[in-house]
């Protein structure tokens, strides 16, 4: 029986002219979701939709490299999603963010070596671009040498970035903790996290630097608690629902997390692992997973309208638009913000 996900037909094969299609028609899908879900469960949906056209991807790449599915190809082998897909917190449209693990020789091609997953990665990269995903302006892509390796590779990838943290090296920490298994074997993908958290909880110097930089990304909150609009002349009357409130609240859970040595990419499951640990109270984990679903709902909701109106999706939501009780829960949500941001700063100071 074919897997079944959300906002996809039941069919055991897809061509790629019908992966597009499909991939076209989800913000009409997700529009009727939103009028009766929580943000949390069409997240949960969505993560799984894009689960599945990444898998359909590669596994089409795999089709064109070798005209058929090369056995035991899954054997020491993992793709894996990075960024907002691997938190399960990904968009309606996103650009490409993923990672090859591969074992030291490819049955199918011996000899070859990486030459060979770096053309998967580049015919992987084709395909989901032909479905809707955009490259990656960053080259975060498997068919970038930085994005792919053995585990060894990784591992050694790892502890070079951590022994060197200028800010390139944690940005490349940080996108490596933030990684998920769309197919192949999962143990691998968590090895490269769990490397990730523990050569950051063991970094005062890195904790540090990513509060420090937490202060890059201004809550978009007035000083008598009014929702700020950006100060771009472009986007008057409008506030920046990513930069200015979700990108903070994320960055400043996964520090927490990854300090405490917490290998698990999922936003609202660090935040329920924080207060496992009773790192967090209940009260502050409650008001910091209520702000996460404001977040996600109000982003969510605005590239829908966005795509169904046929103009480019953005992350400027019109402040006029919203409706009362609206603007109070993201006043909330972002107050929530700006007081983690701030806690998460006093908790990670400069060390000597």
């Amino acid at each position: 029986m074919p897997l079944r996900v959300m906002y996809m037909p039941e069919q055991s094969t897809y061509t790629l002219a019908e992966l597009k299609k499909i991939h076209d028609d989800l913000p009409s899908r997700v529009a009727q979701d939103l009028k009766f879900r929580s943000a949390f469960v069409i997240m949960d949906n969505l993560a799984q939709y894009h689960r599945q056209m990444h898998r359909l991807a590669l596994q089409m790449a795999l089709q064109h490299i070798h005209g058929k599915m090369p056995p035991s190809w899954q054997t020491g082998f993992a793709f894996a999603l990075l960024g907002s897909g691997a938190r399960g917190e990904q968009s309606i449209r996103s650009d490409q963010d993923h990672a090859f693990i591969y074992p030291i020789e490819n049955e199918a091609s011996p000899g070859d070596g990486d030459a060979y997953y770096q053309h998967l990665g580049e015919v992987t990269a084709a395909m989901l671009h032909q479905i809707g995903y955009p490259f990656c302006t960053g080259h975060i892509m498997a068919s970038n040498a930085r994005w792919r390796g053995t585990l060894s590779t990784w591992q050694e990838r790892i502890i070079n970035y951590a022994d060197y943290p200028d800010w390139d090296n944690i940005r490349f920490l940080l996108i490596a903790a933030d990684a998920r298994t769309i197919i192949g074997e999962s143990g691998l993908v968590a090895n490269i996290r769990h490397s990730v958290a523990h050569s950051i909880s063991r970094s005062p110097f890195i904790r540090w630097k990513v509060a420090d930089q937490a202060l890059s990304h201004p809550i978009a909150l007035t000083l008598l608690g009014g929702i700020r609009s950006d100060p771009d002349p472009l986007h008057k009357g409008c506030f920046q629902v990513k930069e200015g409130f979700y990108t903070p609240l994320v960055n400043s859970v996964r520090l927490w997390a990854l300090s405490l040595d917490i290998g698990e990419p999922s936003t609202k499951i660090r935040i329920e692992k924080l207060l496992l640990q009773k790192a967090w109270s209940a009260e502050l984990a409650k008001q910091v997973t209520d702000a996460l679903e404001t977040a996600l709902f109000v982003r969510l909701r605005h590239h829908v309208t966005k795509a169904l109106q046929g103009q480019p999706i953005d992350d400027y939501v019109v402040i006029e638009q919203l409706s009362d009780e609206e603007r109070d829960r993201i006043k909330r949500a972002l107050r929530t913000t700006k007081q983690l941001q701030q806690i998460t700063l006093r908790q990670f100071r400069r060390p000597g």
